[in-house]
């Protein structure tokens, strides 16, 4: 795949018990670390996106939950 086809790369930092529990549920959904981490922040965003565009702070609200397990 040419490089200009490629999706840009972003370095995060994150606490090691979080990449720990990452490896984890991409191990049990079959997905690699990465997609696991994409999947994740698709949902996330889908779930504010709709609070942003309908003024809903439900899904805020949700997210927050989630966040807190």
């Amino acid at each position: 795949m040419p490089i200009s086809d490629r999706p840009p790369q972003v370095n995060i930092r994150m606490p090691n018990d979080l990449r720990i529990t990452l490896r984890m549920l991409a191990k049990i959904h079959g997905r690699s670390m990465n997609s696991e981490i994409v999947h994740a922040l698709n949902k996330y965003a889908s779930i504010n996106g709709e609070a942003l565009t309908t003024g809903n702070s439900q899904g805020f609200e949700i997210a927050r939950v989630l966040g807190e397990n």
